[in-house]
């Protein structure tokens, strides 16, 4: 794979329709970037999710990244937390509480884990041998994997003042979702708490090992950088 700032095959031979653009990076390392909290934000207002899921898509596909969302890690009957997170006076009230998340949620997660194990197994190089289409309406937990997304598609904030893409992105997320907001100002209702599943509960020794492998390999990386 290419470690430098635009050119070649992203993650080790996939696909990346951008990847002569000077916007793209591969650090040499796959990577995938996971929102596991989409269930707690899946009802604010949809011009504002739909900046954070360009913005995520700009981030995800400029890093040669695939792109998933998650949720419902919080506990529950159904393992589905009930609990949504939005902007007071902004809630997207497009979405039922009797839809068809819960399902669409376990499927997604299926498709997840699916990818995930042939990155770690089969490696990035080979196709992935199941249908993968991705999914980026940002009304839906978004699906991407490496190279399935497009710049022209994600296009630039509206009114950016700046030629830098990536600090366009970054000024107005900031404006749209304020630091305090982020951070859960306001009462305990609002507040997200709590992060990825505890895996150690669900230990497989194949999985666990090629964690650890790939974690100190990372590590190397990161120090060779340095």
């Amino acid at each position: 794979a290419n470690g430098g700032g635009g050119g070649g095959a992203a993650g080790g031979g996939v696909t990346h329709e951008d990847a002569d653009s000077p916007l793209v990076r591969h650090s040499g390392v796959t990577v995938l970037i996971v929102a596991t909290k989409h269930d707690a934000w899946r009802r604010t207002d949809p011009e504002r999710m739909k900046v954070l899921v360009r913005a995520l898509r700009f981030l995800a596909h400029t890093n040669a990244a695939g792109l998933f969302f998650l949720g419902g890690f919080g506990g529950g009957g159904d393992g589905l937390r009930s609990t949504d997170r939005s902007f007071p006076g902004d809630v997207n009230e497009n979405v039922d509480d009797a839809d068809e998340y819960p399902g669409e949620m376990r499927a997604q997660f299926n498709q997840f884990r699916a990818y995930l194990n042939h990155l770690m197994f089969a490696g990035a190089d080979r196709k992935f041998p199941g249908k993968f289409a991705p999914r980026l309406d940002h009304l839906r937990p978004v699906t991407c994997p490496v190279g399935g997304d497009r710049l022209s598609a994600i296009g630039v904030p509206k009114g950016a003042e700046t030629g830098e893409p990536l600090r366009a992105w970054r000024d107005v997320t900031s404006r749209m979702f304020p630091a305090n907001v982020r951070d859960g100002d306001g009462d305990e209702g609002s507040k997200v708490t709590g992060t990825a599943p505890d895996l150690s509960k669900f230990p497989e020794r194949e999985v666990d090992v090629a964690a650890k492998t790939a974690a100190a390999e990372l590590a190397a990386f990161r120090r060779s950088q340095a």
